[in-house]
């Protein structure tokens, strides 16, 4: 039987071994980055200035990017932080920056670059494709099944990512786009490019982190197309 004091002196020597690894999937991560999209989402229809609501979005990306700086370069700061947020940081991470501040930029950048709208799909495809991906990717790569397409991407994840991107576009189309324009298979095939987007973001290998890369590269697509077909924007 293994001795507690085996397990701690393993700990010991290798501290990390608590972290989720980049395959896994992490939940805790996963679900606080849906939840926080989602959030942002909300906030966008609720406040009375946009500019303001851009702006507060890129001071709080800001903190977070020097907050992430800070605790590398602070071994007693970076050793509390990684305690205290182990569930959601990945293994790697201690060392370097973490996704938090490429998620958040990937945020404020959308809202910054792209019409309210095209800015709210993309964050949406971040909040929902990105676990999607995630989740059926890690679960075929445990059985053994999964089909690569380029380095950490599978093609069942990608498929996951454009199902799922497809389905919430398709509820929130008639919301987020002039529904008196769109009718229903104009906004099937809508729903589908949004999947396709999302699905291209998440999948290009692009050598950055997935959550600067898939908002700022899915919602390109599809302003790209939505203004080469004529689409009205609310």
């Amino acid at each position: 039987m293994i001795q507690i004091g085996q397990v701690i002196e393993a700990v010991k020597e290798k501290p990390d071994c608590f972290y989720k690894e980049r395959g896994a999937y992490h939940w805790a991560r996963r679900l606080a980055h849906m939840l926080c999209g989602l959030m942002v989402i909300g906030l966008s229809f609720s406040v009375s200035s946009h500019q303001q609501f851009v702006t507060g979005l890129v001071i709080f990306s800001a903190a977070i990017l020097i907050g992430d700086l800070l605790r590398i370069r602070m071994p007693q700061l970076n050793e509390r932080l990684m305690s205290a947020l182990k569930l959601f940081v990945r293994e790697g991470e201690q060392d370097r920056l973490s996704g938090m501040p490429y998620y958040w930029w990937g945020i404020s950048l959308s809202y910054l670059l792209f019409p309210l709208p095209i800015a709210n799909f993309a964050v949406l495809f971040l909040s929902i494709g990105d676990p999607a991906a995630a989740l059926v990717g890690s679960q075929s790569l445990c059985k053994g099944k999964t089909i690569p397409l380029v380095e950490g991407k599978s093609l069942q994840g990608s498929l996951a990512a454009l199902i799922a991107c497809a389905v919430a576009s398709f509820l929130v189309l008639p919301i987020w786009l002039d529904s008196a324009a769109l009718g229903m298979s104009e906004r099937i095939l809508l729903s589908f490019v949004c999947g396709l987007a999302a699905s291209l973001g998440e999948i290009l290998p692009l050598r950055t982190d997935d959550n600067l890369s898939l908002p700022l590269v899915s919602g390109a697509i599809l302003w790209v197309y939505l203004a080469m077909s004529g689409y009205f924007l609310l």
